[in-house]
């Protein structure tokens, strides 16, 4: 009887031990793994003049204007940013301005869902300065960092771009004199010469000048007097420039366009007072307009665009990261010294340098060295490519040594040509 009794209260205390698991255990355990590998992080939400125009399923049009993306803007400017939940759904995100500048009375407008894990929000800063966005999902929370500023010009301000960076900063490496040089730096000087096209006419004045934008009054070019000439002509340029003066100090795509305005700059980058980036919505705010202006298109429909693979190691990191082989050609083609502080898509200004015109199409390099030492020539701007679309290993010595090579990743390293 005793030993009977002993077995029941073992029977029992494993009957208690059990439910105690299924009833609190377990579902503490669920709990708290369900934020497990999930992330919040905010991001700016760029827009193409393609990607207005092909939003015909919300009423009114939600995306209603081009955005350049970047988080430093033009006073005025709409912004778009979207919060994003890695790994998981999005449940109730609440926003929130953290910070904005005094006297702002700034409001968030309507948000959209593009599906379960991400959302889009809109807000127009109404003062110069700094806004500070947050958004908290459930335990998650992120935060953004947008600057509004003024735009004035390569020459404007009490310490110009050019007085900074052609001098200063860049003493052997002038970048605005480098800049000169490539076709941004004319755009609007060959359109209103004629010989950009004959069909260049006021419509295309948007993209050919700096801080353009006529829901704004941020100092941009349209914000000053000027009146499209009837007539396209050599000359016609430095006339207008003597005629409009103010407006002519925005024209063409000078630092700005791509960095943001940089009347808060002064040397100062913290809180997104002057940016760079390598993102394609830069370039898709004027090279995407869905007719004439297709390269954003095309870019979205290649592989580079997915963003796969992408690495920030130091040795996949020169062909898996659109940043990372920028800093390897710069670094002079040896490999990269430290790993890359974020995974980032093969984007337009991966391949393509903003501020120099030396080699066709502003490439980046135009020459290449194989694995086994072999330099091809003539390769024309084929050579660009080549510098990743190739065997990253020289057979045969890596084949003789193979004890000592042996991995999971032994072999070939296949390119996709």
């Amino acid at each position: 009887m005793k030993k009977l009794k002993n077995t029941d209260n073992l029977k029992r205390g494993k009957n208690f031990m059990k439910k105690l698991f299924i009833y609190f255990f377990l579902p503490l355990l669920i709990f708290s793994t369900m934020g497990y590998g999930q992330s919040l992080s905010i991001k700016t939400h760029g827009l193409s003049e393609r990607d207005v125009t092909r939003d015909t399923l919300s009423v009114p049009k939600y995306f209603d204007r081009r955005y350049s993306g970047l988080e430093n803007v033009g006073n005025l400017t709409k912004v778009f940013l979207r919060v994003e939940m890695s790994g998981g759904k999005l449940t109730t995100p609440v926003w929130a301005f953290i910070a904005k500048p005094s006297g702002s009375t700034v409001v968030f407008g309507t948000t959209k869902n593009l599906d379960t894990s991400k959302q889009v929000i809109t807000f127009i800063p109404d003062k110069v300065g700094t806004y500070k966005i947050t958004v908290t999902d459930g335990s998650l929370v992120d935060t953004i960092t947008i600057n509004s500023a003024l735009y004035f010009g390569v020459d404007g301000g009490v310490v110009s771009c050019r007085i900074c960076h052609d001098g200063l900063v860049d003493k052997n490496d002038p970048t605005v004199t480098r800049w000169e040089g490539t076709n941004h730096s004319t755009t609007l000087k060959r359109g209103l010469d004629g010989v950009l096209s004959s069909h260049f006419k006021a419509s295309c004045i948007k993209c050919h000048t700096t801080g353009y934008d006529s829901n704004a009054a941020n100092d941009g070019f349209d914000d000053f007097s000027f009146v499209f000439p009837s007539v396209l002509q050599a000359g016609m340029y430095d006339s207008l420039k003597k005629e409009y003066p103010q407006a002519m100090a925005l024209a063409n795509v000078q630092c700005e366009s791509c960095h943001g305005p940089g009347s808060a700059h002064y040397s100062t980058i913290t809180d997104a007072k002057m940016v760079k980036s390598i993102s394609p919505d830069v370039c898709s705010y004027c090279h995407d307009s869905g007719t004439h202006h297709y390269f954003g298109e095309q870019y979205d429909n290649s592989v580079h665009a997915t963003g796969t693979h992408q690495y920030t190691n130091t040795s996949c990191g020169p062909c898996h990261n659109g940043q990372g082989f920028i800093n390897y050609v710069k670094g002079g083609k040896v490999g990269l010294t430290q790993s890359l502080p974020e995974n980032l898509k093969i984007a337009c200004a991966t391949c393509h340098n903003p501020h120099d015109a030396t080699n066709e199409h502003q490439i980046r390099t135009v020459n290449v060295t194989f694995q086994n030492g072999y330099q091809p020539q003539n390769s024309g701007t084929g050579a660009l490519c080549m510098n990743c679309h190739q065997s990253r290993r020289e057979a045969v010595s890596y084949t003789d040594d193979y004890l000592n090579n042996l991995s999971s990743h032994f072999g070939p390293h296949h390119s996709t040509q």
